[in-house]
């Protein structure tokens, strides 16, 4: 491949390199940006759910300020205070229940007691002064849970219950027991939240950076929002939310699939772009050198054609000139009568030898008669001719000639010429078979075409040899002179055909010979060689 295909073929790759680089480029921006955007949706989406619980949780506090301070201002169906209550000390009821006594002492209450059922004190922490009536009630069995309002005002809350064998007592201030409503209707208020919105979890901390309520806390796939809780229930507290990335993440990777598919697309497709430009170009490549290889074929052989007619034409006016002279020679310089039958034997065989040499010239005169006419000839009639002409040849090497005739092409051409060129071929054929073989000549039509295939099993042609074979004087055989295939391919190129050999060494050679079915009548002949006339 000479340097500019070279730089051709590299062009191609380097054009779809950068082709790819620019789509590479262009997607990741793309996406970028759709992530970006994405990310901004989340980032409002959790603005929106954090102003909403801020402004549940500041509406709801207010409103509980106001039921603890004006118990009538506020309608009970409103805010129910004692659903909340009573979830308090439901929990409290459960801390017991799953604790060991051993570990009571780390409740977080600060003043509890802990009776077994004869009314023994189990465990104590803080003070907490219990009523003879409240331990009945529960002692006897009358209530298992029991709620009194004190006259203290420090512990005004004395709540009791009992868990399996254990009786608890425990008394809350009203700051602690507030303080729990409060917790308790925010941690309301955000678990309702968490199952309206698209939100993994909710952590919500104290003044004191520390965990005031926590709904399913950190969790994976999310993207984290906090901000501070501007209200005066809740002063310096702040809250995180985490969205769901879910669905962001699963658009996300639907996006980065196609484009991976789309990039994975363009790669095949680019791949097999340019592996079919490569094989058109070699295939041009190849056609191109054949092209050329023919051409300068053919100028050999016009060369040679032209100076092998001029000589033949020079060759005959010396034999003319030699045969009258010997003609002269015979009558006018007749020797003594002893030498004169040794005379006259030697006069004839030279009046024979310049016979032959002239039936020599004008044979090759004849194969290169570019102006004989064109006609219309049953192509099976011209291949048996050639055959039966060389069947005796055949036969005395145990050679047999198959046709496959097909009787009704007809084909436009100069027949004896025809004849020359195919006749040249199959001889060729019968030469390289050493000792028994067998040649098949047939015959396709192809468009206005057709292909003569003459196929042997000889020994075949080397590989280095194939450029050469339709050269003139070129010739591998002890007796050849190298003209028959030569004489052939001009034949067959001012047919307007083609030539074409395939041949495998020690397994036969396949010759192609493709003919036009009607001649171009605007065609010219391959060549033009000069009028040798008649001496």
């Amino acid at each position: 491949m000479n340097g500019v295909d070279k730089k051709t073929l590299l062009f191609l790759p380097l054009l779809f390199g950068i082709f790819f680089f620019l789509v590479v480029i262009t997607g990741f921006f793309q996406y970028r940006v759709i992530k970006d955007n994405m990310e901004r949706l989340i980032r409002n989406e959790g603005e929106i759910v954090f102003n909403h619980l801020k402004r549940e949780i500041n509406q709801t506090l207010e409103y509980l300020n106001i039921v603890e301070t004006s118990p009538a201002v506020i309608p009970s169906d409103f805010i129910d205070i004692l659903a909340y209550d009573e979830a308090i000390i439901a929990d409290f009821y459960y801390i017991f229940k799953d604790i060991e006594t051993t570990d009571m002492m780390d409740i977080p209450l600060p003043n509890f007691i802990v009776l077994d059922r004869d009314g023994r004190k189990i465990a104590e922490k803080g003070s907490v002064k219990i009523s003879r009536s409240d331990m009945d009630s529960l002692l006897k069995n009358k209530q298992d849970t029991l709620v009194r309002m004190s006259a203290e005002k420090t512990r005004p809350l004395h709540i009791g219950f009992r868990v399996d064998n254990r009786f608890i007592f425990l008394s809350i201030d009203s700051n602690e027991f507030n303080a729990l409503r409060k917790r308790y209707i925010i941690k309301d208020i955000i678990e309702k939240e968490v199952e309206r919105f698209n939100i993994k979890g909710i952590s919500l901390y104290d003044d004191q950076n520390r965990i005031y309520i926590e709904i399913n806390g950190k969790t994976k796939g999310s993207s984290l929002i906090s901000n501070k809780i501007d209200s005066r229930f809740l002063k310096d507290y702040r809250m995180d939310i985490y969205i769901s990335r879910e669905t962001t993440d699963s658009v996300l990777k639907k996006i980065a699939i196609s484009f991976l598919f789309i990039l994975l697309s363009l790669v095949v497709a680019g791949a097999i772009s340019t592996s079919i430009v490569f094989v058109f170009m070699r295939r041009y490549e190849r056609h191109m050198e054949e092209v050329k290889k023919e051409m300068a074929l053919n100028e050999r052989l016009i060369s040679l054609g032209n100076l092998a007619s001029g000589m033949a034409h020079e060759i005959r006016n010396p034999l003319n000139a030699m045969s009258l002279s010997i003609q002269r020679l015979k009558r006018e310089y007749m020797p003594p009568d002893e030498k004169k039958e040794e005379y006259n034997r030697f006069i004839d065989i030279l009046k024979s030898e310049i016979i032959r040499v002239n039936r020599i010239v004008e044979d090759f005169l004849a194969s290169t008669g570019t102006q004989a006419p064109f006609t219309k000839e049953s192509l099976s009639q011209v291949i048996e001719e050639v055959i039966i002409l060389l069947k005796e040849e055949a036969s005395t090497k145990n050679i047999d000639i198959h046709y496959k005739a097909n009787e009704s092409t007809t084909i436009e051409c100069q027949k004896e010429r025809l004849k020359q060129a195919l006749h040249n071929v199959i001889l060729n054929s019968i030469q390289a078979i050493e000792n028994k073989g067998r040649i098949v000549v047939e015959t396709s039509i192809r468009d206005r075409e057709i292909a003569i295939i003459i196929r042997d099993t000889g020994i075949g042609i080397k590989k280095e040899d194939m450029d050469k074979i339709f050269d003139y004087y070129y010739t591998t055989k002890e007796k050849g002179i190298g003209v028959g295939l030569a004489i052939s391919y001009m034949i067959i190129k001012d047919h307007g055909g083609s030539i074409r050999v395939e041949s495998s060494e020690g397994i036969g050679t396949t010759f192609t010979i493709t003919l036009p079915l009607e001649r171009d009548k605007g065609q010219l002949p391959a060549r033009d060689f000069k009028n040798v006339g008649e001496v």
